[in-house]
């Protein structure tokens, strides 16, 4: 995509989309280019794409060598390290999405090393845009999970300017934005330490926006506060919640959630998602992985108390190091990566596109609601049988492999 209404990938010397799939989002692009001639567009789905003004390119080329996808470069690694672990404390895992490891991490960045901390926050709007923390008192905006793409904005130039000041720099995001990040700087920085979450794949800003504005619109009020894992007494069974300033409260679980349906579902993921470059384990750029260690009570039982479970996947020797340093304050399990997390799982393999995706697509370009749009998950009798059967025959095989 570009103003001139030109098409084709690497034309003349600046980033182009052909292809949908061919663009995380990251921003990478924007960030490096020294005319600022690259902005996001926002298409008709929500995701946010770049477009170049080719009247101001200097034709340099930046743009594309920082791409994570047109320039992806991931060695493979060997193969790495896995702990499944959790907080002491239940008052941290209470707040966390899992169990709570993120926490002691950017405490020791901010509080130990002096340095600042970059992740997913909310804006006054509630949309989600990466921000740079320097006290522990502001962490508790980058916790919890955010189902929706995070935008970096100037994250990158941000981190960069903080690592040639010689500050440490603890950089969380998905795996896209990970690599995003390594190919900006293009150098390795001894101050840098990254945090990748373990990622089903992203819906759109643009969704997002529309699903808070029907809410609101609805429960005539305006939002106050979200949760995407609202958990009341489980780890394993949480809900959306919305709150608003007229004191009204929603809370759907996650899977009668429209917005949440359409995520799980994998109708609404950004079409990059689908065909991920960055899933395989031993690939991997970050430092860390961390997320849900989905399945413990049946592969670590005593590793579960439905309070929060975190598998950690340790990529290198700065990962293996800073974990070391917050060991204190967790409980802590060696693992076998295969085991906390399947191959099988999304979080390690490209989830494939909801079979009705393409109906969901037009529905998107008729404007229609967030109910209506999640109703293309709806399946039939035979579908749902179907998925019965295949969930029982995982379960089953799963057991086998326990014995």
């Amino acid at each position: 995509m570009s103003r001139s209404g030109e098409t084709g990938r690497g034309t003349d010397g600046v980033i182009d989309i052909k292809q949908k799939t061919d663009c995380c989002g990251c921003g990478a692009c924007i960030q490096i280019c020294p005319q600022k001639c690259i902005a996001f567009v926002q298409d008709e789905e929500g995701f946010f794409y770049p477009e170049a003004d080719f009247l101001k390119c200097v034709q340099c080329g930046k743009c594309e060598k920082v791409c994570p996808i047109k320039s992806a470069s991931a060695k493979k690694r060997r193969q790495p390290s896995c702990y499944i672990g959790y907080h002491k404390e239940d008052a941290v895992r209470f707040v966390s999405s899992s169990g709570g490891i993120f926490t002691p991490l950017a405490e020791y960045v901010i509080c130990e090393m002096q340095g600042v901390v970059f992740g997913g926050a909310y804006d006054d709007t509630f949309m989600v845009r990466h921000t740079r923390v320097d006290k522990t008192e502001m962490l508790d905006i980058l916790r919890g999970s955010k189902y929706v793409q995070s935008q970096t904005g100037q994250a990158y130039q941000e981190a960069e300017a903080d690592l040639k000041k010689d500050k440490t720099v603890l950089y969380t995001g998905t795996p896209c934005q990970i690599a995003g990040l390594k190919k900006y700087l293009g150098k390795e920085y001894s101050g840098l330490y990254t945090v990748e979450v373990l990622c089903h794949g992203v819906p759109g800003p643009g969704l997002w926006r529309q699903y808070l504005d029907e809410k609101e619109k609805h429960f005539q009020g305006k939002v106050t506060y979200v949760s995407f894992r609202q958990m009341k007494s489980k780890w394993t069974s949480f809900a959306m919640e919305l709150q608003f300033d007229n004191g009204v409260k929603y809370e759907k679980d996650r899977l009668k959630d429209p917005y949440m349906q359409m995520f799980l579902n994998n109708l609404s993921l950004r079409p990059a998602c689908y065909d991920c470059q960055y899933k395989d384990i031993d690939r991997r750029e970050a430092d860390l992985t961390i997320g849900d260690c989905w399945g413990i009570e049946t592969y670590m039982p005593d590793m579960f108390d439905d309070k929060g479970t975190s598998v950690i996947f340790v990529h290198s020797e700065k990962g293996r190091k800073l974990l070391e340093q917050i060991r204190n304050k967790l409980i802590l399990r060696e693992g076998e990566a295969d085991r906390a997390v399947s191959p099988g799982a999304e979080s390690r393999k490209s989830p494939l596109p909801h079979p009705k995706r393409k109906v969901y697509l037009e529905k998107v370009k008729k404007g229609k609601s967030i109910s209506e749009l999640a109703k293309v998950t709806k399946r039939s009798l035979p579908e749902r049988i179907k998925t019965k059967m295949e969930r029982l025959l995982e379960t089953e095989g799963r057991r086998d492999n326990e014995r």
